[in-house]
């Protein structure tokens, strides 16, 4: 559920050209909740952040992190 919530969010500051903002919400997230770096959909939106950031390799580490997810696998 939560990691849905923070997708969400992401995508719609990413949609609307604040992705500086969704750093903020990422760390929130991992501050609220610690196990939240091993969540698919946290690594999935850390993912999107590191490629639309100019991070590649970042990027890439994430993506296949959310991979064994069911929802996010096939996103990333």
């Amino acid at each position: 559920m939560g990691s849905c919530l923070i997708f969400s969010s992401f995508f719609l500051l990413w949609r609307t050209g604040k992705l500086e903002e969704a750093k903020l919400y990422l760390q929130r997230a991992k501050r609220v909740s610690p196990r939240s770096s091993n969540s698919a959909g946290y690594n999935y939106c850390k993912g999107l952040f590191y490629a639309h950031g100019f991070s590649p390799s970042e990027a890439i580490d994430h993506f296949n992190l959310a991979r064994r997810d069911g929802v996010f696998g096939r996103r990333s």
